[in-house]
């Protein structure tokens, strides 16, 4: 583990610039970290933003800050200049959902953190109780997104709201599990909000609020591979019966070749057809 006094001369830096509010004080960090810590973070098949061993988030108007430190021992997490001391407190090693931690964003009201951590390559999103956490160096996870065999990340605050990007359809969510059925993979990423007073999950970007419009995309576009247009029926099909149009459905028949994503479409149109007899 790396000394603690190379640590607290990293912090010193961060602390003149929080108080400063410049920006040269930080590019310093480039220079303080020291080997040992790029060492033991920056593993050779890591894809994600920890490589850097240190994340700072400020927090409030700036005068203070969050500071995770990626070692070998785990995270080692600091308060930045806390307000009522003044002072670099150490809040100890502090375990996320996975080993490494990859990103962290403060909510503009202080009240929650969201924190992305990467383990063998896979992120995983956690909102934790921020003020638990400075006080009383606590880990209260309030919400977590696991977007597996897909990836997240942590995008932007909008009040009570937390953006996330990922090529995982997250609105569809195992009522059970909390899990993104495999089904539901994108062929792209997309935006989400996950509001986190309610902990309700709505698409943002076209494609995450109509996923019926994203897979429908890729299946009457002719670049796509066949490979992809399974893969989009496959979610297309996994979409509730409300969220399918029989006129988008003809739509792709049209243009669709496959004799077997032709059959199972066909399929779909007479469910819905018989569905909408009924009702």
């Amino acid at each position: 583990m790396a000394d603690h006094r190379e640590t607290y001369g990293v912090l010193r830096v961060v602390t003149y610039a929080m108080r400063t509010h410049t920006t040269q004080a930080l590019l310093l960090l480039l220079f303080l970290v020291p080997a040992s810590w790029e060492a033991q973070a920056q593993p050779a098949d890591m894809p994600f933003g920890a490589q850097y061993g240190i994340l700072i988030e400020p927090l409030g108007n700036g005068d203070s800050g969050l500071c995770a430190v990626n070692s070998a021992d785990g995270a080692q997490w600091f308060w930045l200049n806390a307000p009522h001391s003044g002072m670099n407190e150490p809040l100890g090693t502090i375990e996320a959902a996975f080993f490494l931690v990859d990103s962290i964003k403060a909510s503009p009201d202080g009240r929650y953190l969201a924190v992305m951590s990467v383990g063998e390559g896979h992120p995983i999103i956690e909102v934790v109780d921020l003020p638990q956490l400075l006080r009383q160096r606590q880990y209260t996870v309030l919400h977590s997104i696991n977007p597996y065999p897909g990836v997240a990340y942590l995008e932007v605050w909008q009040g009570a709201e937390l953006h996330i990007t990922s090529d995982m359809l997250l609105t569809h969510q195992d009522p059970v599990t909390g899990d993104v059925p495999e089904n539901f993979m994108l062929a792209g990423d997309e935006v989400f909000a996950l509001n986190v007073v309610t902990g309700a999950i709505r698409g943002v970007s076209e494609g995450a609020a109509s996923p019926a419009k994203h897979y429908s995309g890729i299946l009457t576009d002719p670049l796509a591979d066949d490979g992809s247009k399974m893969q989009a029926l496959t979610g297309l099909l996994s979409l509730e019966n409300h969220e399918l149009s029989i006129e988008d459905l003809f739509k792709i028949i049209e243009q669709e070749e496959n004799p077997e994503r032709l059959i199972k479409l066909l399929e779909v149109i007479e469910q819905l057809r018989q569905q909408s007899a009924t009702d």
